[in-house]
């Protein structure tokens, strides 16, 4: 779990968020250094891992609500004021809100050989419009947590990820890193 790498919730259980707030949280000067600098560390603390034959996944932010689903589900809840954003959202807001966090995420995998980036967008919102609810069930626990069902939904692909990852580099036994490990 990437704390420090991770999308800014447009809501919670019993408020929303000022979505200004949501985005100066994801795209100011301040958030990008802040990204910098987590990314950077995760570097440092994931090339000795890596350095010892280990894949890393990472996996890439999934679409997120302006509402709770549970809070806004039954029909009693449409005059809600937290459901007054609804339980869509458009697959391009999705990436343009996520896109620094996948920016980062990209530097890791580039500066760092054996780490993937696993990405369930493509499971999640097929189409052009993500919604809480696929086939009459919910994705989401609340307006950023996945449910029982969704992780069900993407573990296919996600086994798929990772049987299709190349076989790690394994490290010589003179290496410094494997030596120090014994």
């Amino acid at each position: 779990m990437l704390a420090s790498l991770r999308v800014a919730r447009w809501t919670d259980q019993f408020a929303l968020r000022d979505e200004a707030i949501a985005w100066s949280m994801m795209t100011s000067p301040a958030a990008r250094q802040s990204r910098q600098g987590a990314t950077a560390a995760l570097i440092d603390i994931l090339g000795p891992v890596v350095a010892r034959g280990v894949r890393v996944i990472l996996t890439s932010p999934a679409p997120i609500l302006h509402a709770t689903p549970y809070r806004c589900a039954d029909w009693f809840n449409a005059g809600n004021p937290i459901c007054q954003r609804g339980l869509t959202v458009p697959r391009d807001e999705t990436l343009r809100y996520g896109a620094q966090v996948r920016d980062s995420l990209a530097a890791i995998t580039y500066r760092l050989e054996s780490t993937y980036v696993w990405d369930p967008l493509p499971i999640l919102c097929p189409g052009t419009t993500c919604a809480a609810w696929m086939d009459g069930k919910p994705l989401y626990a609340d307006g950023d947590h996945l449910s029982g069902y969704a992780n069900l939904l993407l573990l296919p692909d996600f086994e798929r990820f990772v049987a299709e990852l190349p076989a790690p580099r394994l490290p010589e036994t003179g290496d410094a890193i494997f030596s120090a490990a014994k």
